[in-house]
């Protein structure tokens, strides 16, 4: 749908860009890759992307390097993903991300659950409690501390 309003918006304003989403063929989806990263920025300024179609087997890194994400997804290993599509081993230049969030919407509250598991995933490895039966998690004093640190979380913002 997001991506149906910017594809209108592209095309009102003339620039030229491809489009990868869930609908994409396998063929058009490799037509697509190889087109953007061969042609100049001048010639194809815009890649098009629904962050699950793009989180995987998309390779960007010397094309892009800029990503804005319009459409946050509940997870944030998926935005992750999505921004590591241009931030590569190989990329040689800054990598640029633009989070749009619309004020008094849906995408607010998933954007602070997607930073508060982003806060718990980091609180987790540094004390390195990797699994379900880590020792850590066991001690019934680290359950204490994980639920005294759990509720207060929801109301940081992590930048990330």
């Amino acid at each position: 749908m997001v991506l149906d309003v910017l594809e209108e918006l592209l095309n009102h304003r003339g620039w030229l860009f491809v489009r990868l989403d869930g609908s994409t063929k396998l063929t058009d989806r490799q037509v697509a890759i190889r087109r953007f990263n061969h042609e100049s920025v001048e010639q194809l300024p815009v890649f098009l992307v629904s962050a699950r179609a793009g989180s995987c087997g998309l390779n960007l890194q010397t094309a892009a390097d800029t990503v804005i994400i319009f459409d946050s997804d509940w997870n944030p290993q998926t935005d992750l993903q999505a921004q590591d599509r241009c931030h590569r081993i190989g990329q040689n230049q800054p990598v640029l991300v633009i989070r749009l969030v619309t004020a008094g919407t849906v995408d607010e509250t998933i954007v602070q659950r997607a930073q508060t598991k982003r806060g718990l995933e980091r609180l987790l490895l540094a004390r390195r409690s990797f699994g379900m039966y880590s020792d850590n998690l066991l001690a019934p004093s680290a359950q204490v501390r994980w639920r005294s640190v759990k509720v207060p979380m929801s109301h940081f913002w992590f930048r990330w």
